[in-house]
């Protein structure tokens, strides 16, 4: 157990990071650091073992070990846990670390939510879910968690700015060994990289809690997909369709904007949501959704389906066009 070394931590705003810890070569577990509020040097170190017990009711691997443990004694505690977690069965192979600063105004946690739904166990187990995700039927959750799994774990950027992560499961190139080791991506250049929008976002009332801010990415599939939409817009003469669709991400600041801000509000910047509905009319298309648990509908700045196409080189005649010229026929 004396060869154990821990994995360098890259800390990333608004994300958490993902390393590797090994025994010997082979992956030792799940771990999340979270900092305790009475001291800004201790943290509480938890090690999950995914392939041992579940929680009943959420499905959650329950903890295998847990210790709050200092600066100094980092190393001594982690590798006791190890043995602690080894001894319940087969370890899996992502260590995830949270980190909560409370020395910037004494606040909020400079961390985001622990997304289980990233951590499936084994790498191979892993890879077996990001498989199922290519034919599951719900796609904007079956990219939105390959895009977490991809991004955020093997590859460490940030969904809305992981063009090559999203290639790489374009591409299907997901590999690797059942041995604990992180797959090797192989990144393929796409036809055309998807379409990242930050967009304004208006509504949300008078509530303390709003969202001033959507992101989201349009891949060539989905843009194809609006196209068609439009289409049935016009050829049936309405005035828009809907259909549910929950990858925008709704934030109260702009974290490239409004740093500080953003910095702040911590993990409460994100805005939950519910009822997400993408919406698209003759030759536009936006996001719309409730806040959760409320009755306050948001509703993202509409965006042009021309540009869209355009980026994909997506034929798409525009109407507005249509409407300008005199010689097209109204009703």
């Amino acid at each position: 157990m004396n060869q154990v070394k821990m994995p360098e931590i890259i800390w990333a705003f608004n994300g958490f990071a993902t390393e590797i810890a090994k025994v010997d070569e082979v992956a030792i577990g799940h771990v999340a650091l979270r900092g305790r509020p009475d001291s800004d040097d201790a943290y509480e170190v938890v090690l999950y073992n995914s392939e041992g017990e579940k929680n009943s009711w959420s499905g959650k691997p329950e903890p295998a070990a847990t210790a709050h443990v200092g600066p100094e004694q980092d190393k001594a505690t982690f590798l006791k846990m190890v043995e602690e977690a080894l001894e319940r069965g087969t370890p899996s192979d992502v260590l995830t670390i949270m980190k909560r600063n409370l020395q910037r105004n004494g606040s909020f946690p400079e961390r985001v939510r622990f997304n289980w739904g990233f951590h499936d166990g084994t790498a191979e187990a892993e890879r077996a879910a990001v498989r199922d995700m290519e034919v599951h039927q719900d796609r904007a959750y079956a990219h939105g968690y390959v895009r977490g799994v991809l991004a955020w774990k093997n590859l460490g950027y940030r969904p809305e700015t992981s063009d090559e992560a999203w290639s790489a499961y374009q591409n299907h190139p997901i590999g690797g060994h059942a041995t604990g080791k992180l797959p090797e991506v192989s990144v393929a250049t796409p036809v055309s990289s998807p379409k990242a929008y930050r967009v304004e976002v208006s509504g949300g009332g008078d509530l303390d809690k709003s969202p001033g801010v959507a992101i989201f990415e349009v891949s060539e599939e989905s843009a194809r997909n609006i196209v068609k939409l439009s289409s049935v817009v016009r050829a049936n003469d309405l005035s828009k369709v809907e259909k549910y669709d929950c990858r925008a991400q709704y934030l109260q600041y702009d974290p490239e904007t409004d740093p500080d801000d953003a910095l702040d509000a911590g993990e409460e910047n994100a805005v939950r949501s519910e009822c997400d509905m993408l919406v698209v009319t003759d030759d536009a298309f936006y996001f719309r959704a409730y806040v959760k648990h409320t009755d306050v509908a948001v509703e993202c700045a509409s965006q042009s389906i021309a540009e869209l196409a355009a980026h994909f080189a997506i034929p798409f005649e525009d109407p507005r066009h249509k409407r300008g010229n005199s010689s097209f026929p109204t009703m």
